[in-house]
């Protein structure tokens, strides 16, 4: 996989079945660029696969019970204070076990988009994109909340949504 994103550019994201030292493996590579230019890549292998991969649903935890939110419901994940919150259309707003850069790798990449080191939204539900200082945007959302895109992550978003 490190081979594959550093030479397409892009991060990519793959379980093998074929096992190393007998386990079944999941890896992500993400290219790293320098002016440009892909100098390397950083992976990550995890001895199995990881369980959101195959299920369209989180768990999610509010103060008396637990939902399942399925992916087209979730409008935006925030991590907050060490937990990951997840805002959905048709539930409460509550809590999940995994954090955010646990969910980046198995959440489906055509649906979510990570937008800040603190947020991943759902592109379904981005209703308008504002500017804001430094060359930086504020997604509004369905639920009206506004999202904010921090500069780390502008140019992948503009790719990503096409401006």
């Amino acid at each position: 996989v490190t081979y594959q994103a550093i030479n397409e550019g892009k991060r990519i994201k793959e379980f093998r079945g074929d096992n190393v030292f007998g386990i079944g493996y999941y890896a992500v590579a993400q290219p790293i660029r320098w002016n440009k230019e892909i100098i390397g890549a950083i992976t990550v292998i995890y001895p199995k696969e990881p369980q959101l991969l195959f299920i369209p649903y989180l768990t999610v935890r509010t103060d008396d019970r637990w939902i399942p939110v399925h992916f087209d419901n979730v409008i935006y994940l925030e991590a907050q204070s060490r937990k990951t919150y997840v805002t959905s259309m048709h539930s409460p707003k509550g809590t999940y076990r995994y954090n955010l850069t646990e969910l980046e790798m198995t959440l489906p990449e055509e649906k979510f988009i990570r937008c800040h080191r603190s947020f991943i939204v759902n592109i379904n539900h981005i209703r308008e994109i504002q500017p804001d200082l430094h060359s930086t945007f504020i997604l509004v959302m369905s639920d009206e909340s506004r999202v904010p895109v921090s500069q780390s992550f502008t140019k992948e978003v503009r790719s990503i949504l096409g401006f």
